[in-house]
């Protein structure tokens, strides 16, 4: 919903007119639209989790699921859902279970009573009827179920783990020692620049036995490499003239307009009319210039051109709470307003029963239609209506505090490329992908035609972006389906994609499918010339006077340093946790020679500071936030615990997804 109140405040009233409609549909659906992948013939493997084969069928079953509760959530959500729903069913709920940890039925129930409840009031403000909103509510329930119980799930599961944290006496003693001793002295830093890197022999053998100390598994297994022309398709000068000559041409029809005509000028250039509103629903700049009867704009804001005018207003109840009942033709409803209003508008005293309920009605928001029934209604007055194809009969039995409302026409302008500049970078894209198709050689001749160097990226399947967790190339945009392509691809293989505003045309230039992560020879031989550095220059440092004498290393000093510190005062050395060093190292001694990443050093402490000293009574305060801090670790831990022990191998390609 955070999303929706965005694009209101973003492009104003017909935004939410739009959204209103499309929130509509969210719960009809239209079942001819629900167009489900075609499953493959072959129950071909799709991915493992906690080491158990996920197969094709497993996984369209997991998907037809979701598409059966809503055909409207869009391919790339009802994938990653189907997924999870993978991963709860199979890995999450099992591990749980096996530790006496589960989501009952209660427990989801009463976060479904008070999740539902929230959506409901939040879809309300759209002026959606009572019977759409509770659907839509319950609807949402349905597709974040499984969501929630793996939270749940989660949640319980820390907490069970956290209750094993304990901190003794001793830890705590050593934590507030660590804290508050301070360590003052003396060290020289001898950087490893004072021998010449080709004074060094770096061997073959020696980068090998880097590699083989530092290979790491290939979190990435099976990434593709690929070459790719991004071809944006931005609008021309010649299009941003044009836009602007329509929205001045706009500008001047809608501001002489009167009256209706406001509206049909709105909707002439595809404008919108709003529903009546309240100036709170409306964009404080809008707002403050329809209120003094002035027109808004033309504004540019973002990529669009905005310009409004009040079409109508009125002052009436904020609400209207109605006594009403559901008929399925006006004929039947006419006859019930007649009768109504010859026994006191008494449903009860109809001459044939009818079903009636109760509700509120919030003015703000009415379409247009329904806000006419109710303009200058009060208690005890008998409306009829047409809602959702049917026609509501009402008694109004109470009238809220009156308020000001409007209807805005609204015209909005998107800047875009036109249809011939789209024409003319579509058309380059696809001559380009042709002459590209054959080979990694084609590929590169045709770009060097339209005078554009390819760009590269790694397409990895553990490759996720950071804030959304989707997969996609960085550096492009709503670009998922390149990298779903890519996982499925073999090397030679190109295929163009439209990505929204550019056309992208790829192709896989290499696979790697090697266990470990490749071996970086100049990473390593950086770290065996250091290692090799620091053994001569380690050789020579017997003390500060040696150090002096050798390389005319100045002796410095330091002060306060504590066990977590991992710089010197005002920042100077680099050698990693200088603290601890200086923690194990008795006073007036020098230490061993100490590796740093650029430098060796020697150190010699002259003074400890032992700081406060804490009685009985202070360790036993001091042990509760140590200990809630250790539990809030091993629940931190404990995420990244879960995901390795799941062993999830994502295999799905564009086959599938």
């Amino acid at each position: 919903m955070a999303t929706l109140n965005t694009l209101r405040t973003k492009y104003g009233i017909v935004l939410s007119i739009v959204i209103a409609v499309v929130l509509l549909a969210f719960i009809l659906g239209d079942q001819l639209n629900n167009r489900r992948p075609q499953q493959q013939s072959e129950d071909f493997k799709v991915g493992e989790i906690a080491g158990k084969t996920i197969n094709a069928s497993e996984y369209y079953q997991a998907k037809g699921s979701i598409d059966d509760r809503n055909n409207r959530i869009g391919a790339d959500n009802v994938a990653d859902m189907a997924w999870s729903t993978l991963i709860l069913n199979n890995f999450m709920e099992p591990t749980c279970a096996g530790a006496g940890i589960v989501a009952t039925e209660a427990e989801m129930e009463r976060i479904a009573s008070r999740l539902i409840q929230q959506w409901a009031q939040e879809f309300a403000q759209y002026g959606l009827s009572q019977n759409d909103i509770v659907a839509m509510a319950d609807q949402e329930w349905e597709l974040r179920r499984n969501g929630i119980k793996q939270q749940m799930l989660e949640s319980k599961l820390g907490g069970l783990y956290a209750l094993g944290a304990y901190t003794n006496k001793l830890e705590v003693e050593d934590n507030l020692r660590n804290m508050n001793t301070a360590f003052s002295g003396r060290y020289v830093e001898v950087p490893y620049s004072v021998i010449a890197d080709d004074q060094i022999e770096v061997s073959e053998e020696e980068l090998a036995a880097c590699y083989q100390s530092k290979k790491t598994k290939n979190a990435g297994l099976g990434n593709r490499t690929i070459s790719y022309l991004l071809f944006d398709l931005n609008p021309t000068e010649e299009d941003l003239a044009a836009i602007e000559a329509e929205v001045n041409s706009a500008a001047e029809q809608l501001a002489v307009a009167e009256g209706e005509q406001i509206k049909t000028v709105a909707r002439s250039f595809a404008g919108q009319v709003s529903p009546f509103i309240g100036y709170d629903n409306i964009p404080a700049e809008q707002a403050e210039a329809l209120k003094s009867g002035k027109m808004y704009g033309p504004e540019k804001l973002d990529e669009v051109w905005v310009m409004s005018r009040v079409a109508d207003k009125v002052n009436a109840p904020s609400t209207f709470t109605i006594e009403c009942a559901v008929f399925d033709d006006k004929e039947q409803a006419d006859k019930v307003v007649a009768e109504l209003k010859a026994v006191d508008s008494d449903f009860s005293k109809l001459s044939a029963a009818v079903d009636t309920y109760n509700q509120t009605r919030d003015f703000n928001m009415m379409d247009e239609y329904t806000a006419k029934s109710f303009i200058g209604g009060k208690v005890g007055d008998v409306i009829s209506y047409n809602e959702a194809g049917k026609v509501v009969v009402a008694k109004i039995t109470e009238c809220g505090a009156p308020a000001d409302f409007i209807q805005v026409a609204q015209i909005v302008k998107e800047i875009k490329p036109s249809e011939a500049t789209l024409d003319a970078v579509t058309r380059r894209a696809t001559s380009f992908a042709n002459k590209a198709k054959a080979s990694a050689e084609a590929f590169q001749n045709a770009a060097g035609e339209l005078a554009m160097i390819p760009r590269v990226a790694t397409v990895s399947r553990g490759d996720r972006d950071y804030q959304t967790g989707v997969r996609g190339i960085r550096g492009i945009d709503n670009s998922r389906s390149v990298a779903v392509w890519a996982y499925g691809a073999e090397v030679g293989e190109s295929k163009s994609f439209s990505l929204g505003n550019s056309i992208v045309v790829a192709m896989v230039t290499a696979i790697d499918n090697n266990e470990f992560t490749p071996r970086n020879d100049a990473l390593c031989r950086r770290e065996v010339l250091r290692d090799k550095k620091f053994a001569q220059i380690a050789a020579n440092l017997t003390s500060f006077d040696a150090a002096k004498s050798k390389y005319e290393a100045e002796v410095k000093s330091f002060a306060g340093v504590k066990f977590n510190d991992n710089l010197l005062e005002g920042g100077e050395g680099e050698a990693r946790l200088i603290g601890a060093i200086a923690s194990t190292t008795e006073t007036g001694v020098v230490s061993q020679p100490v590796k740093g990443n650029d430098a060796a050093y020697l150190f010699v402490v002259d003074a400890i500071d032992a700081g406060e000293q804490l009685d009985a009574e202070g360790i036993a305060k001091e042990r509760i936030p140590l200990n809630t801090q250790r539990e809030a670790m091993i629940r931190q831990v404990l995420g990244y615990a879960l995901s390795d022990k799941a062993g999830i191998v994502d295999m799905r390609d564009e086959r599938v997804m």
